[in-house]
């Protein structure tokens, strides 16, 4: 992706995917996809705004899932590798360890944020059913629902 003007939806769903796998660090999605800092900065913005296009919006979870499944197959490696390394002395169990925990928190973010998204949707139209029941019900008695979420 480094060096190009113009970016495919994918490649900013990819970006952002990895944003989101680094914790919002910006400097650090820079240095793994070469894209310009000011265009990640620009592109989380538009992403905490809720005001990424539909075809980005479409893209981010095969991007997640991919950026996800590369986190995986590296980490495997890793594992593979631990004791291989820290029998011949090319590195300690303990750096090998270090970055098997970090891409397991970057997987875990990953598919987390993906679970989460899924139960908030399902949050989301059981209220509206639950709304459009009590509102055509009785219009003066609050749905418990509704008030809960009122009060976020």
């Amino acid at each position: 992706m480094a060096g190009k003007s113009r970016y495919t939806d994918e490649d900013k769903a990819r970006v952002l995917a990895l944003l989101e796998a680094n914790k919002g660090n910006v400097k650090r999605t820079n240095r793994e996809t070469g894209v310009a800092e000011q265009t990640i900065r620009d592109w989380k913005k538009q992403a905490e705004r809720e005001e990424l296009t539909a075809p980005v919006v479409a893209a981010l979870p095969a991007a997640r899932e991919d950026v996800a499944k590369q986190m995986e197959g590296i980490r495997d490696k890793m594992l593979e590798n631990l004791e291989a390394k820290v029998l011949n002395d090319e590195l300690s169990g303990k750096d090998l360890l270090v970055g098997i925990c970090i891409l397991t928190e970057k997987l875990l973010l990953l598919r987390g944020r993906q679970q989460a998204e899924r139960k908030q949707q399902s949050r989301r139209l059981l209220i509206r059913l639950r709304l459009h029941s009590s509102f055509r019900d009785t219009w003066d008695e609050p749905s418990p629902l509704h008030s809960s979420v009122t009060r976020k």
